[in-house]
């Protein structure tokens, strides 16, 4: 029984570009949605998730990874012990297109570190889920100076 729970997604994640298309240099952000997939779990918060950059495919980021304190989803010094998460807003990670990024599309790959439990406590699983997000690098034209 327990290996199938390591099989199982708890969380539902989209995550999201913004904008979309980029020029080489130009910055964004990722938004991340998450919510809990089984009505029969719930999110901890100790220890705190962590986002784990895998593969920047050409986007620079500022660190590998960033823990939920790190996204504002939870504050730090309201937790003290180990509760459920009630509601996860909105995360945004902020990101550079690098200088020589080629055009067309780049996926950033990630990966979740969390800890769920069951409603009646009687189970608790630290676990990891991986998620991307697509970016477009459109070429950059320099407009002409007129003579």
């Amino acid at each position: 029984m327990l290996w199938a729970l390591l099989l199982i997604n708890f969380l539902r994640i989209d995550a999201k570009a913004l904008p979309y298309e980029l020029v080489s240099g130009e910055k964004g952000k990722i938004n991340i949605y998450i919510a809990v997939n089984n009505p029969n779990v719930t999110l901890q918060s100790l220890p705190p998730f962590k986002i784990y950059i895998r593969d920047r495919d050409s986007l620079v980021f500022t660190k590998d990874f960033y823990t939920a304190f790190d996204l504002k989803a939870i504050k730090e010094g309201e937790v003290r012990r180990s509760e459920p998460i009630k509601s996860i807003p909105v995360l945004s990670i902020p990101f550079t297109v690098d200088e020589n990024a080629s055009p067309g599309k780049h996926r950033v790959k990630f990966e979740i570190e969390y800890m769920v439990c069951s409603r009646d406590g009687k189970w608790c699983l630290k676990t990891r889920q991986k998620f991307s997000a697509e970016v477009w690098v459109k070429s950059y034209v320099r407009p002409r100076r007129k003579r």
